[in-house]
């Protein structure tokens, strides 16, 4: 038997390369061999940089004219998500809808529920709801999911709904505007709700911010 080669010739190592597939990192034929790379990430036949998604920022409108008009409408990266009665046709721009409220078809609510409902019907944007029965566009909210997220004990408005879901969406930052909860009800009722999660969002790293208004 032939005495073993103390320096392999270039035919040697080709003779081994070619034996087995090029591992990652490994110098194959004089090129460095990269990890794999999506068909999506080629572009003429060179690598692209892997773009990141921008952080999700959400600005809820409510119907207050005191900073309603503020909003980030012409701002596209922020996400409008839009309710209410009160706002139907009057927002600039909308990327979702929310309405949470059952009653809208009650006889002491339908003189507005009516005209509401047929407009939301028209939209093309998502609107999220209860179920489908009123709008059969409308997306039924995963409202048990999000209890289960966040407790039962808390959801005090449309907006307490609104906010959860937009942590649940891995929102970054959450700005509400036109949001006063000023009057009776709101400010006896809902207001302890929405601080509820104003701690939730500060526990999970979500800004939240309304204007001095």
């Amino acid at each position: 038997m032939a005495d073993p080669k103390l320096t392999p010739t270039f035919n040697d190592k080709a003779k081994l390369m070619a034996a087995h597939e090029p591992l990652k990192g490994e110098i194959w034929q004089g090129v460095a061999m990269p990890s794999f790379i999506p068909p999506e990430q080629i572009v003429n036949g060179a690598a692209q940089p892997i773009v990141q998604p921008p952080p999700l920022k959400v600005a809820l409108i409510g119907t207050a004219p005191s900073s309603r008009m503020m909003a980030p409408f012409n701002d596209p990266t922020w996400t409008i998500w839009g309710c209410s009665p009160g706002n139907m046709g009057a927002l600039p721009r909308v990327d979702a809808w929310f309405e949470i409220h059952g009653n809208l078809l009650w006889p002491e609510h339908k003189h507005y529920g009516e005209p509401y409902i047929s407009w939301l019907k028209q939209q093309t944007f998502p609107i999220y709801m209860q179920n489908q029965e009123l709008v059969p566009n409308a997306i039924p909210l995963p409202y048990r999911e999000i209890v289960k997220e966040f407790g039962p004990y808390f959801f005090t408005s449309s907006f307490a709904w609104m906010m959860a879901f937009a942590m649940m969406q891995g929102a970054k930052e959450v700005a509400l505007y036109g949001i006063d909860m000023a009057s009776r009800d709101e400010y006896i009722l809902q207001r302890p709700g929405a601080y509820y999660f104003f701690e939730e969002a500060k526990k999970r790293g979500v800004k939240m911010q309304a204007p001095y208004e």
